[in-house]
């Protein structure tokens, strides 16, 4: 008699041959996070340091990188002392395995590449502890989780150190404004504008720069939502790998997009092809895309189902807006983190759709 060994998902299918585990699934996503990190790093660090803005020193060019760098040994620290105490996991190759294989360091560098760059460590490593220990070891593991750790602990770090993160931004603000000759404040003051009245791409232009500033990334966000550009290219890459579904973030920022241009419409925007650079705009400020692409299709917390994926996207979108327009905050982690409630349900929703009732009866 044969023996069938159930695992927890992410589950892929046997045709798969590129990726056939999830060892090889985070593989890749960390290769992409790479190139993200790194233009942060370039952009919040190296150039201010080389065109020395505002006394810009050498500790503040490194702070961006040893952020993310606090942010990994953290999470194998915070794990290590967890499965060596708590899970009596004595022997140290199984020990690294476990860690390894836990993922807490992809967690720890999304968690830390949501914040602003300039975040003292305590805080860094604070999220950790509440993303990996809190929110996933204590459901069990990776695989375990309701929600996205990553996103709980930026929320949980932003509630208990409000005015040190909102700091941090303020100090980055200034640097980059100085460096780009922008006058860059918040992206949903510019989506939402004055007395809701939207302001003109002229506005948009003299004080952002304009989109194509925005969409290689030169402008203040987070280091993962900097580049537009770079997520692109992260997008193509983990899609040519069969790590992410294209549904997910195609259905989510084409929701927000289709959105924002009929609000714009109805709102008297400006400009050719009754406004578009506005919803074009939308999706190109803040971590709309990284979130979009790098966060929405975490494999764990987000339905499993094709036409699941796109319920959850629309879904998402469309509570983005809401959030975006009428308690005026960006609305993308918080939009992302909530549907990740309805996860299970869209999840059963989905595989009853997708099925069909078999009246045949077999006779074995």
């Amino acid at each position: 008699m044969r023996k069938f060994v159930v695992e927890e998902g992410p589950y892929i299918k046997a045709n798969d041959e590129h990726l056939r585990n999830s060892q090889q699934n985070m593989l890749f996503f960390s290769i992409a996070l790479i190139p993200i990190c790194l233009f942060g790093w370039i952009i919040n660090g190296i150039v201010p340091l080389i065109y020395k803005i505002d006394n810009f020193s050498f500790i503040n060019m490194l702070t961006p990188l040893l952020n993310i760098i606090v942010g990994i040994l953290s999470s194998v620290l915070f794990e290590g002392i967890y499965f060596f105490f708590f899970l009596k996991v004595k022997d140290f190759k199984m020990l690294i395995n476990k860690i390894i294989n836990n993922y807490g360091v992809v967690i720890s560098v999304i968690l830390t590449i949501l914040l602003p760059p300039f975040v003292p460590f305590y805080v860094i490593i604070f999220g950790s502890f509440i993303s990996n220990i809190v929110f996933k070891m204590l459901f069990g593991g990776y695989g375990y989780s309701i929600f996205n750790p990553s996103l709980l602990g930026y929320v949980i770090c932003v509630l208990a150190f409000n005015s040190i993160v909102m700091n941090s931004g303020n100090y980055q603000i200034e640097i980059l404004n100085k460096l780009f000759d922008t006058t860059f404040n918040s992206s949903i003051d510019m989506l939402i504008g004055g007395n809701g009245k939207i302001l003109p791409y002229a506005f948009l232009k003299e004080h952002y720069g304009g989109l194509l500033k925005m969409f290689l990334g030169l402008k203040t966000g987070c280091i993962g939502g900097m580049s537009p550009f770079i997520c692109t290219i992260a997008f193509v890459f983990l899609l040519a790998n069969r790590v992410i579904n294209w549904r997910t973030p195609v259905y989510y920022l084409a929701t927000i997009f289709v959105l924002t241009w009929i609000v714009g419409i109805m709102l008297g925007v400006e400009g050719g092809c009754f406004g578009i650079w506005y919803p074009t705009y939308s999706i190109l400020a803040g971590p709309t895309m990284f979130c979009g692409i790098m966060v929405a299709t975490e494999p764990i917390t987000t339905p499993e189902m094709p036409n699941g994926k796109i319920i959850y996207a629309i879904a998402a979108g469309i509570l983005t807006i809401m959030i975006r327009y009428i308690r005026g905050i960006d609305g993308t982690i918080t939009s992302i983190l909530f549907m990740c409630l309805f996860t299970p349900l869209i999840n059963r929703f989905a595989a009853i759709n997708r099925g069909h009732e078999i009246n045949s009866k077999i006779v074995i």
